[in-house]
């Protein structure tokens, strides 16, 4: 039983030190806040590439660029991803209201939810992506659909537990502090 509860602190203890350097490193953290739903997030800088998915009012991703009149966002397949300038904006993590700080669920098993159904649905996309364009025929394009499809579902998962889609990198890195 002690060996259990000292696991279960450690784990409680490194997840403190994760989340307040986290914290401390998201002070001077830019965003882009989709301002209103329909925003179309796409593949590159301009309306001729393909849509991945439609922002939603509030959502906030990791600015990582401009690109002419387009921010550089990151999704959750490590591609850069595009929103129009004229329709989001930049916000600082330290402008956002105390409500609206970016967090994840305090709940474990929430927590374990979410990472379950990435992992599910990263195989997931793989499987599509091949059906599509067959992996041992055109591994490039294969690769290109297959993050378009895990951006796709990845945003999903994040949106059914009210997460927002920033939180992405820190999920990750508890969910590995977790399952130590």
């Amino acid at each position: 039983m002690a060996e259990k509860s000292s696991t279960y602190l450690s784990h409680k203890f490194w997840g403190v030190v994760f989340f307040v350097v986290l914290s401390a490193s998201a002070i001077a953290q830019e965003y882009v806040l989709i301002p209103f739903t329909g925003l179309n997030i796409r593949t590159g800088p301009g309306k001729e590439f393909m849509i991945i998915a439609v922002g939603q009012e509030g959502e906030l991703y990791h600015m990582m660029g401009e690109a002419e009149d387009w921010y550089i966002i990151k999704m959750f397949s490590d591609d850069y991803r595009y929103v129009s300038k004229r329709h989001s904006k930049i916000v600082f993590h330290s402008q956002l209201d105390p409500l609206e700080q970016p967090e994840l669920p305090e709940n474990e098993i929430i927590i374990e939810e979410m990472t379950d159904r990435i992992q599910v649905l990263t195989q997931r996309s793989k499987r599509e992506a091949n059906e599509i364009i067959p992996r041992d025929q055109d591994a490039y394009r294969w690769d290109i659909f297959r993050k378009v499809l895990n951006d796709q579902f990845i945003l999903g998962v994040f949106r059914r537990f009210n997460v927002q889609p920033v939180m992405f990198g820190n999920l990750m890195g508890v969910a590995e502090v977790y399952s130590e």
